[in-house]
């Protein structure tokens, strides 16, 4: 399941992406990250991929988000805490795990809240 948040907000008028691809090995989610983020510069996507009751998250931001105030690796940080896990990175890429598979929709739910309150005005 591929969820598209579509906003304009504070200049940053591009797509926040949240993905939820249950069966989707982690690998292929670096792989669609690495896509979106040299495809669309104003891209913030937070990926997810469980398995064996792990969650690994791949965060992208393009180089304009990161310009706008969206750094992949605290955005990783903050939606990993919520499913009981951690992560980090740099400002363009970031990974993380998470321990609670239950929580991931709420995880990804906040992806355009961060992205809302973080960009720079």
């Amino acid at each position: 399941m591929i969820l598209y948040l579509i906003y304009q907000n504070k200049g940053l008028s591009r797509k926040a992406l949240a993905a939820k691809t249950g069966l989707t090995p982690a690998a292929i989610t670096l792989i669609i990250g690495d896509m979106l983020r040299e495809k669309d510069e104003s891209v913030v996507a937070v990926l997810s991929s469980v398995s064996d009751d792990k969650i690994t998250f791949n965060a992208v931001c393009g180089k304009k988000a990161v310009a706008a105030g969206i750094k992949a690796g605290d955005l990783i940080r903050t939606v990993t805490a919520i499913t009981g896990g951690s992560g980090g990175g740099k400002p363009d890429s970031a990974m993380g795990g998470g321990k609670d598979p239950l929580m991931l929709d709420n995880a990804l739910a906040v992806v355009d809240n961060y992205v809302s309150e973080h960009v720079k005005k």
